[in-house]
């Protein structure tokens, strides 16, 4: 999704972005996921180097793991507005993820034909052409159907995609 605004006489894009799974204070997540022992610091440093402050990014679930009281600060010093499609792990009220950082927080969100989801959805609803979800990581599986598209940030090295050029 592209969207055009001027902001001091200057055209500026502002592009969405998705990421899963970043699963933050989680060591085990290293030899379950096989990730590299620096994982998180390639997420920030991907994350940084590709989203701009006025972008909007998508997590889809599964944002950090027992160290709750440390999300805040992670999030703040990565750019975009922040958007959070809960997962599993992400136990605290949406209104908690709002004042730690996300922009907004809900449970689904469905722009346009796409759904955007933490799990694979087994049933679409009426509209829905694709359901782009995580939770599955670098583990294989059969998608639930054509309809149904896994976002693994194994499988991206760790960095945001966009959201216009994956749903294609």
């Amino acid at each position: 999704l592209l969207y055009r605004c001027r902001v001091a006489g200057c055209r500026m894009k502002q592009r969405t972005w998705l990421i899963t799974d970043t699963h933050y204070c989680h060591k085990r997540i290293i030899e379950k996921c096989e990730r590299p022992e620096d994982y998180e610091a390639q997420i920030n440093r991907n994350w940084c180097l590709l989203v701009k402050p006025t972008d909007t990014i998508i997590h889809l679930g599964d944002v950090i793991m027992y160290k709750n009281n440390l999300l805040k600060g992670i999030l703040e010093k990565l750019p975009g507005r922040k958007i959070l499609v809960r997962g599993n792990h992400d136990a605290k009220s949406r209104s908690w993820y709002e004042r730690n950082g996300f922009h907004y927080c809900c449970d689904a969100l469905q722009l346009g034909s796409v759904l955007l989801t933490h799990k694979p959805c087994k049933v679409l609803p009426d509209g829905v052409r694709l359901n782009v979800h995580g939770h599955w990581h670098n583990r294989p599986k059969e998608p639930l159907s054509p309809q149904h598209k896994l976002l693994s940030i194994e499988r991206t090295n760790y960095k945001p995609v966009l959201m216009e050029q994956f749903v294609c």
